[in-house]
């Protein structure tokens, strides 16, 4: 008894990673939001998004993909990408090579995602900048936990 392999896919081009990103990236909040009314629901409209950018990508001249496929790359595109700032910022000398896929996943990802998340108030900016376009219980709360932070680093 024999059984034939399933042929192997392609993998995916340049082109077709750089669609991806710019889809990803103008699609963010659909694609990965978590808005809506139950969970079911929330599903199938990621689902959708992740069908509309394969069939986007598709008709840049992409090869057959299916939103599995999308998804699935993504996610390992974004390991990839963390993996390459995290050698960027490492000390040590050497050389990095660029890597404009990498780029464009990093500019693509959620800032919280990319960047970690800060807790209020204990960024470097001055919180008594702006004071003019922050409402008054914005200020006093980040003050607050500006003071906290302060007294907890000491």
């Amino acid at each position: 008894m024999t059984t034939e392999a399933k042929p192997r896919k392609k993998n995916f081009s340049q082109l077709e990673m750089e669609a991806l990103c710019g889809y990803v990236k103008g699609h963010h909040d659909g694609l990965f939001g978590k808005a809506g009314h139950c969970s079911q629901k929330v599903e199938e409209r990621k689902r959708r998004h992740w069908q509309a950018a394969s069939d986007t990508i598709r008709a840049a001249g992409g090869s057959e993909r299916s939103w599995r496929d999308l998804k699935k790359k993504w996610a390992d595109l974004k390991v990839q990408a963390n993996k390459y700032k995290s050698s960027k910022q490492a000390t040590g000398g050497g050389t990095i090579n660029y890597s404009p896929v990498n780029e464009a996943v990093l500019d693509a990802m959620a800032p919280q995602s990319r960047d970690g998340i800060t807790p209020l108030g204990c960024t470097e900016t001055d919180p008594l900048e702006d004071v003019s376009q922050v409402s008054m219980v914005n200020f006093w709360n980040r003050w607050f936990f500006m003071v906290k932070c302060h007294q907890g680093a000491q």
